[in-house]
């Protein structure tokens, strides 16, 4: 059952269910997604279709009607076993990154970060039809509806005529550094013609510092590394590169101790425009999370604190920018929140709407722990908890995005099949 508890009147939308491209357990579909527009992206990095844990990720496409379809499969050119392709996905309107990450850095072949571009060639509507079943619209719902059943799943033999149709993979990102710097793909951003992607590092470490590495690209339509971003210069303790970033010339970093007793930190990057440097323009500290989630919105960042609060309910800050400065401007926590919640285990922010995600029951018990949604609004100058969306299953948000007023939620597990949702918002 999917719940969209709240105030009527911001609960009206439509939900989708993405059809999973198989029955089986461990393809860890939906562990990573991602929207932008009419574009929505689904990593699945246990997908067997290569190899074992070989990869792939979905590509899906909205029509006029607003209904989804299964658009392209993706896979890599050098699609091979045990290189979890899909294990994070981003896209930015014409263009999907999809990086292949294994977590160790000491391997013969660095982790990769695969640029696709929509095919030029391809004249391809969606209005008219594909391969694939579409996904069915729902109605329109109130405080809350049950999920009727979901339609049937693709065809292994619609998902292989649909490998790379519509896309072509432009390049592959490899570690400049060979692993000097960390686990390289640990995180990744687009925007459009520029990518950051993180090397998770500790300074500290004898062997690897952590880096973020922005990449550009050129007329001729290559990619080149333009800055390596690093924490020796900030003085950074912990695991620098767990998360980042990226809107426009606007970036930011995470560093991570992994400790309760030594919160993490963020930097916050600008480009300068004169001199075309990323310069640290602010530091957020004391952020009480072991994977420090956080969305970057113009001048607005929305940082995730699952470890923070009384018994560690967990919590989620904004920050803005303000005469030059990131000023604390809202605390967000559940209505009810619950010892050990994990309140802010992922965040994401879009105009007036921003979703977090934590538990909606107490992590003590042994049964009814579900994972849910929760969702804030902000109405005249004020934000407030409106909903909350829950599926009744602890690995639903295990992966988030938003764009717009439209989130895509992953629903991802070693034991389960996975599913993926999205969350269409009207206007009050």
């Amino acid at each position: 059952m999917l719940l969209m508890a709240g105030c009527p009147h911001l609960s009206s939308g439509q939900i989708f269910t993405f059809p999973s491209p198989d029955n089986l357990t461990g393809n860890f579909f939906g562990s990573a997604v991602a929207i932008d527009g009419d574009w929505a992206v689904v990593g699945s990095s246990g997908f067997n279709s290569c190899g074992t844990n070989s990869g792939a990720a979905f590509v899906y496409q909205r029509a006029a009607n607003s209904t989804w379809k299964l658009s392209s499969v993706l896979q890599p050119a050098d699609c091979q076993e045990e290189h979890f392709f899909g294990k994070t996905v981003a896209v930015d309107g014409n263009r999907i990154l999809v990086a292949s990450f294994r977590s160790s850095f000491n391997q013969r072949e660095s982790n990769g970060v695969y640029v696709f571009e929509r095919d030029e060639q391809a004249n391809e509507d969606v209005s008219e039809g594909s391969q694939a079943d579409p996904i069915d619209r729902r109605p329109s719902v109130s405080d809350s509806i049950s999920a009727v059943p979901a339609p049937a799943q693709a065809t292994l033999t619609n998902i292989s005529n649909l490998i790379g149709r519509g896309w072509l993979q432009k390049t592959r990102i490899s570690d400049p550094d060979r692993g000097e710097f960390g686990t390289f793909a640990t995180a990744i951003s687009l925007d459009n013609d520029r990518i950051l992607v993180t090397a998770a590092g500790n300074p500290e470490g004898s062997q690897t510092r952590g880096a973020g590495y922005v990449f550009e690209r050129q007329e001729n339509g290559n990619w080149t590394l333009s800055a390596r971003l690093t924490a020796e210069s900030l003085r950074f303790n912990g695991v620098f590169g767990v998360s980042c970033d990226l809107d426009g010339d606007r970036l930011a970093i995470s560093s991570s101790s992994y400790s309760l007793g030594k919160p993490g930190r963020i930097a916050i990057y600008d480009l300068d425009s004169v001199s075309n440097k990323w310069r640290v323009s602010d530091t957020i500290d004391n952020v009480l999370s072991f994977f420090m989630p956080l969305s970057l919105s113009g001048d607005q960042l929305l940082v995730g604190e699952s470890k923070a609060g009384r018994n560690q309910a967990g919590r989620a800050r904004l920050f803005e920018l303000e005469n030059d400065e990131w000023k604390l401007t809202s605390t967000f926590s559940p209505s009810l929140p619950y010892d050990f919640g994990a309140f802010g285990t992922l965040v994401s922010i879009s105009g007036d709407f921003a979703l977090v995600v934590g538990f909606d029951e107490q992590l003590e018990l042994s049964i009814n722990v579900d994972r849910v949604v929760y969702v804030f609004h902000k109405v005249r100058g004020e934000w407030r908890q409106r909903n909350i969306l829950d599926v009744g299953n602890p690995f639903f948000g295990s992966a988030l995005s938003f764009s717009d007023r439209t989130a895509i939620i992953g629903q991802s597990s070693e034991s389960t099949p996975g599913q993926v949702y999205t969350v269409e918002f009207n206007r009050p």
